[in-house]
């Protein structure tokens, strides 16, 4: 017996084999996107708690009052520099790439 492949030119089968290959793209990137979705999420979250916490608790004005801050609260007083955002400052951190040639940032 002979077997012929037929391959299915039609409008309705090229509509069906890209749906399978965006299908197919997708699955491959579903955990990725997952993970991304989540760290997205996070990041409004830890906004609105470093927000909180900034207006329970200001930061002090003067570099004797973080030392004092230290002292008496060292969570509160690690909270108070703001580290959440801080990797973008350090040179070869997350976003540093936008920090370069910007002056006084």
């Amino acid at each position: 017996m002979i077997s012929l492949s037929v391959t299915d030119t039609t409008a309705e089968g090229s509509r069906r084999r890209a749906k399978d290959r965006v299908d197919s793209e997708l699955s491959r990137w579903r955990g990725a996107l997952t993970v991304a979705g989540w760290a997205a999420l996070a990041s409004v979250a830890l906004t609105f708690l470093q927000v909180w916490i900034y207006v329970q608790w200001p930061p002090p004005e003067t570099v004797g009052g973080f030392f004092a801050l230290f002292a008496d609260n060292p969570l509160l007083g690690l909270l108070s520099l703001d580290l959440r955002s801080g990797p973008r400052h350090v040179p070869g951190g997350p976003g540093a790439d936008r920090q370069i040639g910007r002056v006084g940032s």
